[in-house]
């Protein structure tokens, strides 16, 4: 069975990369998984959280905050050095691989990159009163991010729907945990 899983993986991973090359992929996946891409949209983000929830912003942001800890911790010091499964571009191996930026890392399972950004999706998606839009919009991001992953060289597919499920579930775990916090802040209130 494991076998058959690591022949899935490098067959996905050989379907997008080399696969899938392309120019404007060259181009845009590079900068889809960089973080200061992406510091506008997270500024924008802290803004609407702050001025939409004033009362619980910072509960929101701190929740936030304990999120990306929890998923870059797991993934980063505990499964990594623990799987110990090498990352593709450092697979001496796959000599096909394209591979579009620095290799990071030794070790690549579980993406931290895709398990923070759907652990932000989960979380903004719950706190938004589940809106399908929105949802739509957030799991899309998240998607492109961990697409990114492949595509550069820096992960397996594997690598990044193991991320992916981390976050899904630290953020839903992380929901309830904030939800559970507002629920006895209103009620102390109350009294």
């Amino acid at each position: 069975m494991i076998e058959f899983i690591k022949q899935l993986d490098n067959s996905l991973l050989g379907m997008i990369n080399p696969g899938m090359a392309s120019p404007l992929l060259d181009t845009i996946c590079p900068m889809l998984r960089e973080k200061s891409f992406w510091i506008p949209v997270y500024a924008l983000l802290t803004a609407f959280l702050v001025m939409r929830y004033e009362k619980n912003a910072a509960l929101i942001l701190l929740a936030i905050g304990l999120l990306v800890l929890g998923t870059d911790q797991i993934t980063s010091s505990l499964l990594k050095p623990l799987i110990a499964r090498l990352r593709p571009c450092h697979e001496p191996g796959l000599t096909s691989l394209r591979q579009l930026v620095p290799c990071g890392g030794q070790f690549g399972f579980a993406s931290s990159h895709a398990a923070n950004h759907f652990g932000l999706s989960c979380f903004l998606f719950l706190l938004w009163n589940k809106n399908i839009f929105a949802g739509l919009l957030l799991f899309f991001w998240a998607a492109a991010v961990g697409f990114s992953q492949i595509y550069c060289g820096v992960h397996y597919p594997g690598d990044v729907l193991a991320g992916a499920l981390i976050g899904i579930f630290l953020g839903w775990l992380v929901f309830k945990g904030f939800s559970h916090m507002v629920s006895r802040t209103q009620k102390a209130s109350a009294s």
